[in-house]
């Protein structure tokens, strides 16, 4: 664990599932509370590096300094982690753990508020869209409240003018928390502080 609450890579180099070793990372920090984009072409160990700092992923060398502090992971392909939506906004706390009109407060806000509809509510998770899905992510960032919030294109099925809407209101409902976000496009409505870049071009070196 860090001490200065910061997250840290010394000469990182990962290997992804097929063998092949992906470019170093000589060093890099980021400072809490900062909003990094880890950018680059597909391929380039974005998703991968993602894994291994949330602790997903252990084949490579070098060391990851992680910092003190709550660590969500909203994953690619935005899978739903339990079988009613309530439970799923709330993975792993338990619904009940929260207000009820915070959650429906939540959950209305992401476009979500009919699925608590209690005609509806055996099979709130039918037919969820990827949209869907990963507004049920976002609602579960915000439920959560981390210190560091890992998103894997976490909003890559919502049009640029939902997403600056959707990821503004994150960032403002999450003020101190820790945004490092894989997409393969700049992010709409966050303001970043540094970008990442894999491969060919190198990483940068600034700090976060």
């Amino acid at each position: 664990m860090s001490n200065d609450g910061s997250l840290r890579l010394e000469g990182v180099r990962l290997a992804t599932p097929d063998g092949r070793w992906l470019d170093k990372i000589a060093g890099y920090q980021v400072r809490r509370g900062a909003r990094l984009w880890l950018a680059g072409a597909s391929g380039q160990g974005k998703t991968t590096l993602l894994s291994a700092i949330a602790g997903y992923w252990h084949w490579g060398e070098g060391r990851i300094t992680l910092p003190k502090g709550r660590m969500v992971l909203l994953p690619a392909g935005a899978p739903v982690l339990a079988d009613a939506i309530l439970a799923a906004a709330c993975h792993p706390e338990d619904p009940a753990r929260h207000d009820p009109a915070r959650l429906r407060a939540v959950l209305t806000r992401l476009g979500l508020g009919h699925r608590l509809d209690p005609e509806m509510i055996e099979t709130s998770l039918t037919g969820l869209s990827m949209g869907e899905r990963q507004r049920l992510g976002l609602a579960r960032a915000v439920l959560l409240r981390p210190d560091w919030l890992l998103m894997d294109e976490a909003t890559s099925a919502l049009d640029p003018a939902a997403e600056g809407d959707l990821l503004g209101w994150l960032a403002a409902e999450l003020p101190d928390t820790t945004f490092i976000m894989v997409a393969h496009r700049l992010p709409a409505g966050i303001a970043l502080d540094d970008t990442l870049h894999l491969g060919s071009q190198g990483p940068e070196r600034k700090t976060a």
